[in-house]
């Protein structure tokens, strides 16, 4: 996949911790992430922490990270308990997170009353 303004299209999937390891850092304008889930929330905190201590040195100035998540209806418009993730996870990385929009990434649930969030 090709993008005129942008160049090449590139598309990785895999273990963050290896493919990011094989990568010069800055070298992405945006990463799409999935949420890695543990079986508890001490877990979730480790794994995210994990998983954004990885991926963060790839975007180079201005990037975005799109995070999707799982949230309880309840939770919408402000996603706190992600944004907070999120917020430390990058403190803890040495980088500053700027939250520009948390919404929903479908229309449907995906079980009841929780929804996919992309922020």
């Amino acid at each position: 996949v090709c993008s005129s303004d942008l160049g090449p299209v590139r598309l990785l999937e895999g273990d963050v911790r290896a493919v990011a390891a094989d990568l010069p850092p800055g070298s992405f304008h945006r990463v799409l992430a999935p949420r890695p889930k543990g079986a508890t929330e001490a877990e979730d905190d480790a794994l995210v922490g994990e998983f954004l201590r990885c991926a963060l040195p790839l975007l180079g100035p201005g990037g975005c990270c799109h995070w999707y998540d799982f949230v309880a209806d309840w939770e919408f418009p402000e996603c706190a308990r992600s944004v907070a993730r999120i917020v430390e996870a990058c403190s803890n990385a040495g980088r500053k997170a700027t939250i520009l929009r948390c919404s929903a990434a479908n229309n449907k649930p995906v079980a009841e009353r929780q929804y996919r969030t992309v922020i």
